[in-house]
């Protein structure tokens, strides 16, 4: 494994421009040791980055469960418009709201007529047999099935209410899925992001002081070469990310990737951990 060595006239005349490219050049100079680190780190930063991106889809898609948990509100017949609305605006703030709707009788009826198909018979009604509807979409993440109870409990209280239909066992299933999600992937992340944190360091230390040890390399170039380490492995990590994404898509599979900042911080991150990681061997 040669080291090729830049005099201390070029280091002094060309600064740092001639320490970043020629920490570049030593990359083809040690071939097998430059691809062994570079896959390294693009594997750690690989595993960390796909994993935040499933977790953050997964965080996203989580809304949909408060769709599929829906509680319904009957109202009662004289009930009108103007009091129906007080009481979504009353429930609204509700701190187990994620979304709430009201269904009037005239649409009510009108769904109801196009989901059966009778046109001509339920249109000889004179009038509408549906009361008003509220539809509250529960934050599944804040209610429990206890809270759900009490929730539902609190909604059949009010005057207006009818009564209330709501699915509480699949409310409680669901806050009870999301919580221990929630634990798992939050540990899941720390591990990989410590793990991607770790080896880039720990490949940077070591195999400096090997380099440091057996050829007696420059310190500024030997710093930029383990910079140069990192940029590529986390621009290699970033296109792996991506062809993943790419190939989930031809499955119909759409998963939302790192914005622009996002994938720069990684980036940063990469290169600042392997430039100091190789810088901080000296004492």
């Amino acid at each position: 494994m040669s080291y090729r060595r830049v005099s201390n006239k070029t280091e002094n005349a060309s600064g740092y421009l001639a320490a970043i490219i020629a920490g570049f050049k030593q990359i083809s100079h040690t071939p097998l040791a430059s691809l062994f680190i570079v896959l390294v780190i693009t594997f750690a930063l690989f595993l960390a980055t796909a994993f935040y991106i499933l977790w953050s889809n997964v965080n996203i898609l989580s809304g949909k469960w408060n769709e599929s948990a829906e509680i319904s509100l009957y109202l009662k017949k004289k009930v009108g418009l103007k009091v129906a609305t007080d009481l979504v605006e009353k429930l609204q703030p509700n701190s187990a709201v994620a979304k709430i709707t009201m269904i009037q009788p005239g649409e009510g009826m009108k769904g109801f007529i196009e989901s059966i198909g009778f046109n001509t018979l339920l249109s000889s009604f004179k009038e509408n047999p549906l009361p008003q509807v509220i539809i509250i979409q529960p934050k599944i993440k804040v209610l429990s099935k206890n809270l759900a109870l009490e929730f539902i409990k609190e909604l059949k209280s009010y005057p207006e209410v009818e009564t209330v239909k709501a699915d509480v066992d699949w409310i409680g299933r669901g806050h009870n899925l999301l919580k221990l999600w929630d634990k798992l992937s939050l540990f899941l992340l720390f591990i990989l992001i410590a793990n991607a944190l770790i080896v880039i360091c720990g490949v940077s230390y070591t195999v400096s002081q090997i380099f440091v040890i057996r050829d007696n390399a420059p310190k500024i170039t030997l710093r930029y070469q383990f910079a140069w380490y990192g940029l590529i492995g986390s621009l290699f990590a970033l296109l792996l990310v991506r062809l993943v994404a790419m190939l989930l898509q031809e499955q119909h599979i759409f998963l939302q990737t790192l914005d622009i900042g996002r994938e720069m911080l990684v980036v940063l991150v990469s290169v600042f951990l392997s430039f100091f990681s190789a810088r901080y061997i000296y004492r």
